[in-house]
């Protein structure tokens, strides 16, 4: 009767063991699906903000370009004075001898 009851208990305690392992398993397998998600949403969300940024950055330099160029057609006596000034002294820093 002795070997019965211990028969009994390995079983039981094999059973649980295994529910217990299974339990274990389903937990980690939720687990990673649902930081799998959390990556993938980051992930997500990182680029379309880079991409904001970007188009953002994109639009000033547009604007600038814009003025800068309106303001070479308003005045561009003084545009080509200056563009000549810079020019000349950029010569003199970098002239070779």
């Amino acid at each position: 009767m002795n070997i019965d009851k211990l028969t009994d208990k390995k079983s039981g305690l094999y059973q649980e063991a295994n529910d217990t392992i299974s339990s274990g398993l389903k937990t980690s397998k939720e687990a990673s699906e649902n930081l799998k998600e959390q990556v993938k949403e980051t992930a997500s969300n990182v680029y379309q903000e880079g991409k904001d940024k970007f188009n953002e950055i994109e639009n000033v330099v547009c604007d600038y370009t814009e003025k800068f160029i309106q303001s070479i057609k308003d005045k561009p006596i003084t545009s080509i004075l200056i563009a000549g000034g810079i020019g000349y002294f950029l010569a003199k820093i970098f002239k070779h001898e």
